[in-house]
């Protein structure tokens, strides 16, 4: 199995954390997985916070209305 973890990345409105849970419920039930929102946050920092997050050797990232 690939050594992976799914950061779902999201910012602004709190419609984002609604809509990123079609982006969580794509992700396999043995897949790590983070989900990070900041209502005054910007792409490239709520990324960055996730990435923090991440103990395995690869990293993929879902935009909120992404699925995986």
């Amino acid at each position: 199995m690939l050594d992976v973890t799914v950061v779902v990345a999201t910012y602004g409105s709190d419609q984002w954390v609604q809509l990123a849970q079609r982006a969580l419920n794509s992700i396999p039930d043995d897949v790590p997985r983070v989900h990070v929102h900041e209502r005054d946050g910007q792409l490239h920092t709520v990324r960055n916070v996730g990435l923090a997050q991440v103990e395995t050797e690869w990293v993929c990232f879902l935009d909120g209305d992404d699925e995986l």
